[in-house]
């Protein structure tokens, strides 16, 4: 079910009061051209095969969201983890800080406009080919490509 986001936690507290008490997953899914952040939650009702996934949608320009910990205590490494790979902000969360990044990065690693650095930086595998080097001996090379996700004007400065 997809939620608003004003009634984000009212509708996870009402999920867990008809029994999907056990935290399976919560993430997020970076959406750039529509200018929003998806928040995926996933409830389980134990002893049964039951499942409950909410979904709610914040703005990518100001990514902010009430926190579930008061209701779903082990949701708070996840909204850590969704703040500091993300940007949203968890209002009420008892223990805001980083978990892995230094404190004030401003970095969104799992953001879609994030250049991941090192991956410019280091040597990439292509595609399989037989019309390279190497394959007069029989042996099939890998032509190099670009990596994933890297800017082309990054690589040409990477190469410089």
């Amino acid at each position: 079910m997809n939620v608003d986001p004003r009634d984000w936690a009212s509708s996870i507290r009402a999920q867990v009061a008809q029994g999907f008490a056990y935290l399976d997953l919560l993430t997020a899914v970076d959406y750039p051209e529509a200018q929003r952040i998806e928040i995926v939650l996933v409830l389980l009702r134990p002893g049964t095969a039951e499942i409950s996934t909410v979904t709610t949608s914040v703005d990518r320009r100001e990514p902010r969201l009430g926190s579930l910990v008061d209701v779903l205590p082990g949701a708070s490494w996840h909204e850590r983890e969704i703040a500091e790979m993300f940007g949203v902000e968890f209002d009420g969360h008892p223990d805001p800080r980083p978990l892995l990044l230094a404190p004030g990065l401003g970095l969104h690693p799992l953001r879609k406009e994030t250049v991941l650095g090192a991956r410019a930086v280091t040597p990439w595998p292509g595609a399989r080919s037989g019309h390279e080097e190497g394959a007069s001996s029989g042996r099939r090379t890998r032509r190099t490509s670009p990596p994933p996700g890297v800017p082309a004007d990054w690589l040409r400065e990477a190469e410089s």
